[in-house]
């Protein structure tokens, strides 16, 4: 090979080097961009997955007037489960019209979900606020407690009035996925988690300042009012 051919070969080389460089530094790059979407991404997913939670809600509550039993966290098969009323369970997505899927949050875990004991059905342990309805029917329900309601906000004392309590929790075990079920149904150990996300395992009140957490709860007025329920009765 004479020395043109060389030169040649050389520069060959040196071009094939440096797009093999210029590859591994897009590769590197294009690596780091996906990891710093996947946060803001995991996020959106959640706040989709809550927005499509707290629909069915809203559309259980208006049918049926009252909220459904969670789905158990042991085997949990998408159903309400009498036995966790009173407990914090799993959404039941197949009673709400959901698919699995659609109960996951962007970190790959299902939400959790607890309704207040006394707005399930009646049959189930539910208090009905007007004798033979359903404890948040629109009507006559929606009416009364366009009545009391202001005066409730007014009671004083330490704690609020079971009316201002929230109707429902939804939560997100964020991130870390401390003691959540996951999709496949697996519970994620909670080793390290805080005394907050544990209230947020148990069946105390609710914390929304638990680190990593996303809570949603939502008071009687608010579920009454997405359920389409006017201010004095139903709204439709």
């Amino acid at each position: 090979m004479n020395w043109v051919g060389q030169q040649r070969l050389g520069t060959l080389l040196l071009e094939m080097a440096l797009a093999l460089a210029v590859l591994g530094l897009l590769t590197w790059g294009a690596g780091q961009g996906v990891r710093a979407l996947a946060e803001p991404l995991a996020r959106l997913r959640t706040a989709a997955a809550l927005q499509r939670v707290e629909l069915a809600l809203a559309r259980a509550v208006a049918s049926d007037g009252a909220l459904p039993c969670p789905d158990a966290r042991e085997a949990p098969d998408g159903w309400p489960d009498d036995a966790w009323c009173p407990r914090l369970g799993l959404v039941p997505y197949r009673a709400l019209g959901l698919a699995a899927q659609d109960v996951v949050d962007g970190w790959g875990a299902r939400l959790s979900y607890r309704p207040a004991p006394n707005l399930v059905a009646l049959d189930k342990g539910g208090t009905a606020w007007v004798p033979g309805w359903g404890p948040l029917a629109c009507e006559p329900t929606g009416r009364l407690f366009s009545r009391i309601h202001p005066a409730l906000a007014l009671l004083p004392g330490p704690q609020p009035p079971a009316a201002l309590l929230p109707a429902y929790v939804v939560i997100s075990h964020g991130p870390d996925r401390r003691g959540a079920v996951l999709a496949g149904g697996q519970v994620f150990p909670a080793d390290g988690a805080s005394p907050a996300e544990l209230a947020n395992l148990g069946n105390a009140e609710a914390r929304l300042d638990a680190a990593g957490d996303i809570v949603r709860a939502r008071p009687p007025g608010v579920v009454l009012l997405n359920a389409g329920c006017a201010m004095g009765g139903m709204g439709h």
